[in-house]
């Protein structure tokens, strides 16, 4: 199905028809791609909307947590491409770069967070007390956030 925006989706499941019959009560109108129903991500758009929502949501976190920006040590975003981490963090003043494994391991999509993780571990990148963000972003640009204190492991 195609919404109003352009955005298309393919999914398979049992839950799939009853998904795109809410779709549609919802106003998302049928591809005309035969069998198939579908909605394609438009990655410009995306892009548009999800680096300034990174740039809002970091700081109100870290407010929120009764952090201060620079207390911020490394930044691991959900990883569809390289491109937004790195407009994202241009104008967090405390971070030049989000933590990235997408040279090495490609679009893991959310696994990208905690497989950031765990390389930045591996290559000795935190240190004890380091604070840290986990950014996601996924279909329909839901978002989540979580501030932690990185202990050794």
């Amino acid at each position: 199905y195609t919404g109003e925006d352009g955005v298309e989706v393919i999914m398979h499941g049992d839950d799939a028809p009853a998904f795109f019959e809410q779709l549609k009560a919802n106003g998302v109108k049928p591809a005309g791609l035969g069998a198939r129903d579908t909605l394609r991500m438009d990655g410009p758009e995306v892009f548009k909307k999800v680096v300034p929502l990174i740039r809002k949501i970091i700081p109100r976190a870290v407010a929120k947590a009764g952090w201060k920006l620079e207390d911020l040590r490394r930044l691991f975003l959900h990883q569809a491409n390289d491109r937004i981490p790195e407009a994202a963090v241009k104008k967090v003043p405390c971070l030049t770069r989000a933590w990235s494994t997408i040279e090495r391991y490609a679009n893991t999509t959310s696994a990208s967070l905690l497989l950031g993780y765990w390389d930045a571990i591996k290559n000795e990148a935190l240190r004890d007390g380091d604070r840290c963000a986990f950014v996601a972003f996924g279909g329909g640009i839901t978002w989540g956030t979580a501030l932690f204190t990185h202990w050794g492991i």
